[in-house]
């Protein structure tokens, strides 16, 4: 099922070029226009956030191409999409002191 056209021209008019330096926020953005799309359930939208980033790398992208294809090609951009969701419903607990994660991060305890 390809994206509704609706769905892509909001997403050319809002991202514009899609490179590596901001390619987190490009899939936020995509994120939200297809979250506004009620006729699709969770599967479906994360299927279509992955072909819009893909209609626009390949009409937008230039030097990080092939970076960003290998980004969706892997199911990098998916377990991407994973974690957002994730985080949107609270599930993650970054900040519970007994998370492995946290000794990666140097910030203070608050």
């Amino acid at each position: 099922m390809s994206p509704s056209t609706a769905n892509l021209n909001i997403a050319r008019e809002r991202v514009g070029n899609v490179d590596k330096v901001g390619f987190a926020d490009v899939l936020r953005i995509i994120m939200e226009i297809v979250e506004m799309d009620a006729d699709l359930n969770g599967v479906e939208a994360k299927t279509h956030v992955i072909e819009i980033i893909r209609i626009l790398i390949n009409e937008t992208a230039e030097d990080d191409k092939d970076w960003l294809v290998e980004m969706v090609d892997s199911g990098i951009v998916s377990s991407m999409i994973d974690v957002i969701i994730c985080a949107s419903k609270g599930v993650l607990d970054l900040n519970n002191k007994k998370c492995p994660l946290r000794s990666l991060f140097k910030c203070k305890p608050r």
